[in-house]
């Protein structure tokens, strides 16, 4: 942190050898993958909505992770709207 204090923190890599690396993709793409995809912490969406609320909570933004959850969000509201007809 700015004033050198230190905090705990969790930082997950993506390395091309784990099987469910992604690798190079557009938005739309990673927006899939992380909306159909979990790890041993649970399941990708969750995880991105949590942090895109952390990121607003504090005042920070992040506009590849706002993107991100823009248009899970949006994804997602179409798997809702399309189950319920």
């Amino acid at each position: 942190l700015d004033d050198r204090r230190r905090v705990p923190a969790t930082l997950y890599v993506a390395v091309p050898g784990n099987p469910s690396y992604l690798g190079p993709a557009d938005l739309a793409e990673m927006a899939r993958h992380i909306a159909s995809s979990a790890g041993p912490s649970g399941r990708n969406d969750e995880y991105l909505v949590e942090l895109a609320g952390w990121l607003d909570r504090h005042g920070l933004d992040d506009p590849h992770v706002r993107r991100l959850f823009e248009i899970v969000t949006a994804q997602s509201r179409r798997r809702v709207a399309k189950d319920a007809d």
